[in-house]
């Protein structure tokens, strides 16, 4: 690099020297050449610095990648699948052990102070989380850490796990048979005697309570209701009785949900069935589609998946699912013996009793598949084990094809509505791959990908228990090199692990609240 300079210096000097003044004439000639002659080695040395300059910016860029990537760096390039060589490769296969990360305590770091241990703690709902602990008794907290006032909730039944929502919280009693709404401040707006309740959703909720009888037996009539924030009843349209629903749990059947696309979905409980049937509203408690099905999703892309009874007969008959529209039109029949994914860009996800998964249209026509052990068995160059559901435009696809090298590795590609791979990325130590898995409700079954439709936020399997945060469309790590036990719920993870760390996460993996005990 020093004799670079030394040139370039004398290049410069020498054609400052040439155009400092008017040269004689007969050497005029001579000085031309050598005028042209140091401009050319000017630009060499400058051409040279140049792409010096660019190889150290990649090489920073390079080494900025690596350290972010947890010193894996980038694959090496027999490893690459054939045909994805130009797209980019993301940093999701870094491994990290759950035992190399902890999240990070900062100077903004607050802390709950606890005697004993914790039982069970919650996630922040409405700036607001529920901590139920051993010796302290049952409690909410603030997102400071602070405690803001006891619950009346026994610990010991725990039936119904309270979540704030527009202000408000309901409490349900068990051994009183009352509920209780109230603010954040611990005051009781309202207490109401009821049998069962619900947390509230978007400020409404439901709760049941005996009609015409004086104790809990046989052939009671119940009644339904929904009421608002303040403790009255709304939505009388879609009140019902029944002689058998004290059995029946509000909150574990989800029978308040979230608007979607303007439709609301509501159930009512069918004595001769035993059952929910499943219909919506409007959101204000305008009836738009009758309750008649078993399940329904929620609306999403101008379509709900919904569950029907079986069609066959005999002792083992399966209910189906199929899809509406908005006007309560079957658009696709109910054929699919497994509950399908919601429809997004035009695109749903189906199963097979095989556990073999199809991209279908709108009409219900199957433009992509199959996935799974169907495309495993095959001698197809390019197979596929397992596609999650569309969302944004986008899915993640794992599949095994070709290396540059000539041997078969599974990778995992992310794809437009078209199929077309838009970045891919190493399958390294994962579970095998199924298609039903919602770590937020903790179901039994396993799903790779989970997406959250509340902050756009998607999360790739890590290990059996934990998640990391990516970027959609580039596989790229959200930040680097992290893992999470539970999906974030309102900007923040509940957090916990073998070494004793309890609390709450950011994103980044800070400390937000942690636990600790009292000395004492």
């Amino acid at each position: 690099m020093k004799t670079r300079t030394n040139k370039k210096y004398i290049a410069i000097v020498l054609m400052a020297m040439l155009t400092a003044g008017v040269q004689p004439a007969p050497a005029q000639g001579f000085l031309n050449k050598l005028k042209n002659k140091a401009k050319e080695v000017l630009d060499n040395v400058t051409n040279v610095e140049n792409n010096a300059s660019a190889t150290n910016k990649n090489k920073s860029t390079a080494g900025e990648s690596n350290k972010n990537s947890g010193g894996q760096g980038k694959v090496p390039e027999h490893d690459t699948p054939v045909g994805v060589e130009n797209l980019h490769m993301g940093t999701s296969h870094v491994k990290v052990s759950n035992n190399q990360y902890t999240p990070k305590v900062t100077s903004s770091t607050k802390y709950l102070t606890v005697n004993g241990s914790i039982n069970d703690y919650h996630n922040f709902f409405d700036g607001v989380a529920y901590i139920n602990s051993y010796e302290d008794g049952i409690y909410y907290i603030d997102m400071q850490g602070n405690k803001l006032f006891d619950s009346r909730i026994d610990k010991s039944v725990q039936n119904l796990v309270p979540r704030f929502n527009n202000g408000v919280v309901m409490e349900y009693v068990a051994r009183e048979h009352r509920a209780y709404i109230r603010d954040k401040k611990g005051n009781t707006i309202k207490d109401i005697p009821v049998y069962s309740a619900c947390n509230f959703e978007e400020g409404i909720a439901a709760v049941s309570f005996k009609k015409n009888a004086t104790s809990l037996k046989d052939n009671d009539t119940w009644t339904i209701k929904y009421i608002d924030a303040k403790g009255n009843y709304v939505f009388p349209k879609l009140w019902f009785t029944s002689t058998e629903f004290y059995s029946a749990n509000l909150e574990q059947n989800n029978v308040v949900r979230k608007t979607s696309e303007g439709m609301k979905a509501y159930a009512v409980y069918d004595d001769k069935k035993s059952c929910f049937l499943w219909g919506f509203h409007d959101g204000k408690g305008n009836v738009v589609i009758a309750p008649k099905y078993l399940e329904v999703s929620d609306f999403h892309d101008g379509m709900a998946a919904v569950c029907c009874a079986p069609i066959d007969k005999g002792k083992g008959a399966q209910k189906r699912w199929g899809y509406i529209d908005k006007t309560g039109r079957e658009v696709i029949p109910a054929k699919y013996s497994i509950k399908p994914s919601d429809f997004d860009s035009g695109l749903a996800r189906v199963i097979t009793r095989d556990e073999n998964a199809y991209i279908i249209d709108k009409a219900g026509n199957q433009v992509f598949g199959p996935v799974g052990p169907a495309s495993q068995q095959s001698d197809a160059d390019e197979t596929y084990g397992y596609i999650s559901p569309f969302y944004n435009g986008m899915a993640i696809m794992e599949y095994s094809v070709n290396t540059l090298a000539g041997y078969k590795k599974r990778f995992v590609c992310t794809v437009d509505t078209n199929f077309k791979k838009l970045a891919w990325t190493l399958l390294e130590d994962n579970p095998s791959m199924d298609n039903a898995y919602d770590p937020v409700k903790r179901n039994s079954s396993m799903e790779f990908v989970y997406y959250s439709r509340e902050d756009n936020t998607c999360y790739i399997r890590h290990s059996l228990d934990y998640w990391k945060i990516i970027d959609m469309k580039t596989l790229d790590e959200k930040p680097a090199s992290m893992i999470f036990r539970y999906p974030i719920v309102n900007g923040l993870s509940v957090y916990s692990d073998a070494g004793g760390n309890r609390g709450y996460v950011d994103i980044n993996g800070n400390f937000v609240i942690k636990v600790k005990q009292n000395e004492f």
